[in-house]
């Protein structure tokens, strides 16, 4: 039992090393002041003594609650005042105070006795008692500080330690959320890419499907491999978005024109994964699927109050309804948005605007991050 509670003791000793070097310079600091009291007091009266004769004697008290410390503030780990045990450690703590003030002004005035007044008068009990209860207040005081300061810091560690839980606890829920908008993509995108494969079967167009079926493979390794990543690097985004809009291009027949314009020094900026790919989606599947002709398709990425601008324009038939109403009518612009709010908050841009020239933009501006 007793070998338990001094590794309990210990324990939170070598934890609270932050804590302890703050109380050995607070008691240091009180034993110094006591120090220059106890000297002028000495120095008023018959009774002179030096410097070296009254340090040993404060230092000795002041260290003896600094020794107490660890144990107190075990103490305020085990005897909390809440509603239910506030009582309990009231009166444990009242006997503490009294019991360790005895013993350690007990021991101050053996102390002071032997270096002191050993030449003065013999020690006896009646001048110990009398010294014990003159400074009774003052180690009572003495305790109470050191208990304040063991429960303001458990308090304050336990506050930090909730925060820092909730903290924790609001990230992986944001990451789940994250990467339950990312995983509703995969899905989305294979089944309309093995529906137009299997358009392709029956037509009997079966070297088109077979190159959209190795375009898809390699799409689909390449998205696994950074299944877990929330944001990857722009350059990344680019290669997992020309694999995309290579099996587009085999679906459309050489009817669909793609142009990139990336700036260089953002290749190494951070961005969503598989953020690109729902906006040149929604581009080809609203925009460019129902044209007879040419459709042209471009992804520009640049700098721009230091965030990163990217926009996808199409020259298709543009939109005739808000971009609300739009968002809501399939998933990949709602879950754009919801991901870029989740990863960014509130500094991020998103929208989507007839071009005036025919067809639609989509703009997207985030924080340039490497």
């Amino acid at each position: 039992m007793k070998n338990n509670f001094l590794k309990k003791v210990f324990i939170h000793l070598s934890e609270q090393k932050y804590f302890y070097w703050l109380t050995i310079g607070t008691w240091t600091l009180l034993a110094i002041f006591m120090s220059s009291q106890l000297y002028v007091r000495m120095n008023i009266g018959n009774n002179k003594a030096s410097w070296l004769d009254v340090i040993p004697v404060e230092f000795v008290y002041s260290y003896s609650y600094l020794l107490l410390s660890p144990i107190m503030l075990w103490l305020s780990y085990k005897l909390p005042f809440d509603k239910s045990g506030w009582l309990k450690s009231s009166l444990i703590h009242v006997v503490l105070a009294i019991f360790s003030s005895i013993i350690i002004l007990g021991v101050r005035r053996y102390v002071q006795w032997l270096i002191i007044d050993k030449t003065v008068f013999p020690l006896s009990f009646e001048r110990v008692f009398n010294s014990i209860y003159y400074s009774m207040d003052y180690g009572v005081m003495s305790y109470l500080l050191v208990a304040f300061f063991s429960y303001t810091y458990m308090y304050y560690n336990q506050f930090r330690q909730r925060e820092l839980k909730a903290s924790q606890l609001e990230f992986e829920l944001a990451q789940a959320q994250l990467q339950t908008l990312k995983m509703q993509l995969q899905p989305h995108f294979l089944f309309n890419t093995l529906n137009s494969i299997s358009a392709l079967v029956r037509k009997n167009e079966n070297e088109t499907a077979t190159k959209m079926i190795a375009g898809l493979g390699n799409f689909l390794r390449l998205t696994l491999e950074n299944q877990s990543e929330q944001e990857v690097e722009l350059q990344k985004e680019i290669e997992l978005l020309k694999l995309y809009l290579e099996i587009q291009k085999v679906r459309f027949n050489d009817r669909l024109e793609i142009s990139y314009n990336i700036d260089p020094d953002l290749l190494n900026v951070k961005i969503p994964n598989l953020i690109l790919q729902p906006l040149v989606e929604n581009a080809i599947k609203h925009g460019l699927a129902d044209k007879t002709t040419i459709g042209h398709l471009s992804i520009i990425a640049a700098r721009e109050n230091g965030n990163l601008r990217i926009k996808v324009s199409d020259d298709g038939i543009g939109i005739n309804d808000e971009l609300e109403n739009l968002k809501n009518k399939g998933i990949g612009l709602l879950n754009t948005e919801a991901r870029l709010e989740k990863l960014y908050g509130n500094s991020f841009k998103f929208d989507l605007k007839n071009n005036p020239n025919g067809g639609v933009d989509v703009i997207l501006e985030i924080p340039a991050i490497i």
